[in-house]
């Protein structure tokens, strides 16, 4: 009898351990999925990785990094260790499978055990749990190196279970500990954003979980819980504290802590972003439009997934006008063909006909509180991946509301890519679906009321699906902004069997529904009428989920996806430009290298880069690259004469006062050396005072900044009335390089202004000693830092020390092994009670 009733645990344990083991097995044999964000984060973190394997100390904190954008904080790019010790445990599944991506087995576990924990029967539940997690996202984000954001959605189930145990089991001490450390470990895995979308979830079933428990004259059951997830949350949040304080405090610094700048007259200073934060614009820029929020289950709404067929009418235009190869290569690897308008597509967000299905047999099934906090999620979540109107403009009904979130919402403005709450949209979808394929398997409603509900819902599905067979540009214009540059040159009648092509793949797509759907209503109608167990019914939805959802996910994430660690080490491998700029060894210098500058991560893999590669860079190095970096490089490309070039990279007064040393213009060739590169520090004797940031940086374009430099006024009680007399004999030298730590040695006759070409991070961030004694510095010339040194010899030296990290990361320490200690204290409580039933049972 106990195998009996454990089985279907251990079949769901096995089922989806041998799915990971054989989707992820190149993971598991030491290959590695290739992405260019997951060569990015090599190249940018390896200044970190080089002084920890230097240092033998791994978890010696290098919390600053010169590498990209002149420095900043590693907190986003090579996050330090954040004694946070309940890590641990997340590796478990990790170190079973042999594999970073067993995220994927932990999902399934979770969407299984959060399935039950609703009422659910475990066999059903492992449907589910498969109809979710085979989703596509999850994979297009594996594929592209997103790992935080996979992590991340893995973990959404447990939060919810932990709630369900506290307010609707009253399993108070169990529920609160999964709930504690599921929101540690969302926290921990490194992606705000996504554990942010959870609320909608999770607060929606606080409140409908609430308003059940007020009707049924439960306050104080009530409260307890709610007193305890609150307990279980600020110790959540107590066991990251080194993490979320560094990271808010470096956020209020970058482009969503908003900019200084907003004048109209730098678009993307406009556009990108406020003195409150990001732009309606900037966070909008990857929102669905209208029709695009339909391809969850309508994957070719807004892009071409498949080989360009012979029947298609493009194929047939570019054959009858002679272009048979063009037709032939067109597309020739199925890639993501997108046209919609998010500024770009990797591939659709698909989780598959069933679970829409479902979801609307679920509105007809389901009843009471769990049907209104389910659907009214979905509700919300669908319409904020819309954010633009039909025809991709940011106008209508749909931009009205996002802008209300942005406005009135707090902190849904601090992220953009807003699409990406579809993860949360569609696992609201799944519950509803199953919880209400459960009341049909279980035959709770009539016989009557089930093939009533499940012919309305086939009207709906199949009245949608068949809209879209009709008339397929019903989700909107099959015609891009893009087209006029991708296909330059074509005549108009291409252009046209171009945009029949995208309808006739929107329209394959609804008879792919139909038929799906079919199936899946005709399976349930079976059972309803006695005609099919349930068991054959289960098998056979969910062969329909593999066969609808396995090919996408291969789209995107297969075997040939994989690749060995070398391969990926060639891909960062030192230019010939590279090598020769590593043979000086000065410690402490510059690379500015032409080309995508301010998105190349490699060139931070063996250089400090002007340039680099994060999304979280401070919100001044942004301005300086839009009002001095970029236009140097525009004029330097525009250069007419080898000559012209050299004035042009010589002479621009920022680029030298960045201790730019070296130019790549070709990775193939000789680097060129910049002879006027200011060096570390240097003394200057005058200075202009600035009345905000605009009129600062348009001052420091207009002046030498080796003798002079703009201070805001902020900071002119530093120089107020000190005259700085010019010592030719003065000097001031790196002594001593360390990300953390940089020490000078100074000689003055006479109190001097020295300027340094580090990135000012301050107050709580890089602090200023002299002589081992604390001192004031200050920002000068918009991003460098500044100080007044005495006469005489002295040791000067700057170390990182945020408070925001040693303070936090003790509380960290601290709150993670009291937790640690709860639960194994917990354990051997319940293993103390467990041997006691026993003990008492052969007493009896």
């Amino acid at each position: 009898m106990k195998l009996k009733k454990y089985l279907p645990y251990l079949v769901a344990i096995f089922s989806f351990a041998i799915f990971t083991v054989i989707y992820f097995a190149p993971s598991i044999s030491g290959k590695i999925i290739y992405s260019s964000d997951g060569v990015s984060s090599i190249g940018s973190s390896r200044e970190v990785s080089k002084y920890h394997e230097e240092s033998g100390k791994k978890y010696n904190p290098i919390i600053w990094t010169n590498s990209l954008f002149s420095g900043m904080p590693t907190y986003m790019v090579a996050a330090p260790d954040w004694k946070n010790k309940t890590i641990n445990i997340t590796r478990i599944s990790r170190n079973i499978f042999n594999t970073r991506y067993a995220y994927i087995f932990v999902g399934l576990v979770g969407v299984f055990l959060l399935l039950v924990m609703l009422g659910i029967n475990p066999w059903l539940s492992i449907v589910g749990a498969f109809a979710y997690n085979l989703a596509s996202f999850h994979y297009i984000l594996m594929a592209h190196g997103h790992n935080a954001k996979a992590m991340v959605v893995s973990l959404y189930a447990y939060v919810l279970i932990g709630m369900i145990l506290v307010l609707k089991h009253r399993r108070y001490f169990w529920g609160t500990l999964l709930f504690t450390f599921s929101v540690v470990w969302q926290i921990v895995a490194g992606h705000i954003q996504m554990t942010y979308y959870l609320l909608f979830l999770a607060l929606g079933y606080y409140i409908a979980e609430g308003v059940a428990m007020f009707k049924q004259k439960q306050l104080k059951e009530f409260a307890k819980g709610t007193g305890l997830l609150l307990i279980g949350a600020v110790v959540a949040v107590s066991t990251n504290t080194g993490k979320l304080w560094t990271e808010y405090e470096y956020g209020t610094h970058t482009m969503r802590g908003g900019r200084e700048i907003t004048s109209q007259n730098t678009q993307a200073s406009a556009s990108e972003t406020s003195k409150e934060g990001l732009s309606n614009e900037y966070i909008l820029a990857y929102s669905y439009d209208l029709g695009e929020s339909f391809s969850g289950f309508l994957p070719q709404a807004k892009g071409l997934y498949k080989p360009l067929s012979e029947q298609s009418a493009l194929y047939k235009a570019l054959k009858s006008s002679g272009n048979e190869a063009v037709a032939k290569s067109f597309n020739k690897d199925g890639q993501y063909f997108y046209w919609g308008h998010q500024t770009a597509s990797a591939a659709p967000f698909y989780y598959g006909v069933v679970v829409f299905v479902l979801f609307i047999l679920g509105l007809f099934f389901v009843k009471g509180h769990v049907k209104y906090w389910l659907a009214s999620v979905v509700c919300v979540t669908w319409i904020l991946t819309i954010g633009k109107n039909s025809y991709g403009e940011y106008s209508g009904l749909f931009y009205s509301i996002q802008s209300f979130f942005i406005e009135y919402i707090p902190l849904y403005d601090k992220f953009r890519d807003v699409k990406n709450i579809v993860f949360v949209q569609s696992l609201a979808m799944m519950l509803l679906g199953f919880i209400g394929l459960s009341k049909l398997f279980t035959k709770e409603l009539s016989k009557k009321e089930l093939t009533t509900a499940l012919r309305n819902a086939s009207i709906i599905v199949g009245g949608l699906f068949l809209i879209v067979v009709v008339f397929p540009t019903v989700l909107g214009n099959t015609a891009s902004p893009r087209d006029a540059m991708i296909f330059k040159g074509w005549p108009e009648f291409l252009m046209t069997a171009l945009q029949d092509t995208r309808a006739e793949a929107i329209r394959s797509d609804a008879i792919r529904g139909l038929i799906f759907g079919g199936v899946t209503f005709g399976l349930l109608l079976l059972v309803v009428i006695d005609k099919l167990k349930v068991g054959y019914a289960l098998m056979g939805l969910l062969g329909i989920i593999f066969i609808d959802m396995v090919p996408f996910d291969l789209k995107s994430l297969n075997y040939d996806t994989f690749v060995t660690q070398k391969s990926t080490d060639k891909l960062i491998q030192e230019s010939q430009a590279d090598i020769d700029i590593l043979k000086d060894k000065d410690p402490n210098y510059r690379v500015l290298k032409f080309g995508d500058t301010f998105n190349d991560a490699l060139t931070s893999a063996y250089h400090k880069s002007i340039g680099g590669y994060s999304a979280a860079k401070l919100s001044r190095y942004q301005d300086l690259i839009e009002y001095c970096l970029s236009p140097f490089m525009r004029k330097v490309a525009a250069s007419k004469s080898n000559a012209e070039m050299q004035e042009n990279l010589f002479s621009n007064n920022v680029i030298n006062m960045l201790n730019t040393k070296y130019f790549i213009l070709d990775e193939n060739a000789q680097p060129v050396k910049n002879p006027n590169a200011y060096g570390n520090a240097w003394f200057a004797h005058l200075y202009i005072t600035s009345d905000g940031a605009l009129d600062e940086i348009t001052k420091l374009q207009t002046i030498n900044t080796k003798k002079e430099v703009v201070v805001d006024k902020r900071f002119v009680h530093f120089v107020d009335s000190k005259v700085f007399a010019e010592d030719s004999a003065a000097t001031i030298s790196l002594e001593k390089y360390h990300p953390n730590h940089l020490a000078y040695k100074s000689h003055t006759e006479s109190e001097q202004m020295a300027v340094f070409s580090e990135i000012f991070y301050a107050p709580n961030g890089w602090q200023a000693y002299i002589d081992g004694e604390k001192a004031d510095h200050f920002r000068v010339n918009y991003v460098l830092r500044a100080m007044i040194i005495p006469a005489g010899t002295h040791t000067v030296e700057f170390k990182f020390e945020p408070t925001s990290y040693y303070a936090g990361t003790k509380i960290s320490l601290v709150t993670s092994y009291l937790l640690t200690l709860l639960l194994i204290g917990g354990g051997v409580f319940e293993g103390y009670k467990y041997w006691k039933r026993n003990k008492e049972k052969k007493t009896v």
